[in-house]
């Protein structure tokens, strides 16, 4: 009785610890005059060994893990050294990741507006230099008029001025179509199409009415206004309407 309840509890044991019952039959059979208090003293050092080995294995385990881990921080440390950067996926640092991209947003908006900025001054300093020379022509223009008004000039003089002031006002035409870049400075919103164009019936340059609208409309598109955005909310107005101004000029001349 006390042999089948001490085998009982080594059946247990060795159930516990998965190995096969046919490990107990062997060990009857090649111990057939086995006591009672052998099983125990097999079953104590069974278990022991068995208690131990499953201790390696879960400490060879953590060992894996930690090694894992170990090589996936190296790795993730050559990516840093070969990028350049800290974070080279979102899941990297989700919150890290979250700002950068706002960070990233924010300086590619303030690199647009630095461009726009040099745009916008590229177009005020073309208009001012433009508006300069046709202030410079016109001071001409009012020189030969007093000229012309004296007395004293002969017809081949008077003439001579006349065609001053024709190629004065061609120039000023000109002036009127200066381009940056593919687009008319002075031709309002509608920036392709040039404020002057040629009269193919009269064959003479004149204000180009038929595609930016009369020049005493405000609302025209040759009158209207272009404006950049320079900052956050912050627009610029870089142009001059042209037609209405030109349009006076030719007009005067």
């Amino acid at each position: 009785m006390e042999k089948t309840e001490t085998k009982r509890k080594f059946l247990e044991i060795v159930k516990e610890f998965g190995l096969q019952h046919k490990s107990v039959n062997s060990y009857e059979y090649t111990l057939p005059n086995a006591k009672p208090t052998d099983f125990l003293i097999f079953y104590d050092e069974v278990k022991d060994i068995i208690y131990c080995a499953k201790k390696l294995r879960s400490d060879y385990k953590d060992y894996i893990n930690n090694l894992n881990n170990s090589y996936n921080k190296m790795s993730k440390y050559q990516d840093q050294l070969n990028s350049g950067k800290i974070i080279n996926r979102p899941s990297d640092d989700p919150v890290v990741a979250v700002k950068g991209m706002s960070y990233r947003v924010d300086l590619d908006r303030n690199v647009q507006y630095q461009r726009n900025m040099r745009e916008a001054h590229t177009w005020l300093d073309s208009t001012d230099e433009s508006l300069d020379q046709v202030g410079t022509s016109l001071i001409r223009v009012k020189e030969l008029i007093v000229q012309a008004a004296n007395d004293t000039n002969t017809k081949e003089e008077r003439n001579k001025i006349s065609e001053e002031i024709k190629q004065i006002r061609a120039h000023i035409q000109d002036l009127g179509n200066t381009k940056i870049g593919e687009n008319y400075v002075f031709s309002g919103t509608k920036t392709g199409t040039p404020l002057f164009v040629n009269e193919p019936t009269l064959n003479v340059t004149v204000l180009n009415e038929a595609a930016l609208g009369t020049k005493t409309d405000s609302n025209a598109p040759g009158n209207k206004t272009v404006e950049i955005d320079v900052f956050d909310g912050i627009k610029m107005q870089v142009n001059t309407a042209g037609m209405e101004l030109f349009g006076a000029v030719d007009d005067y001349l």
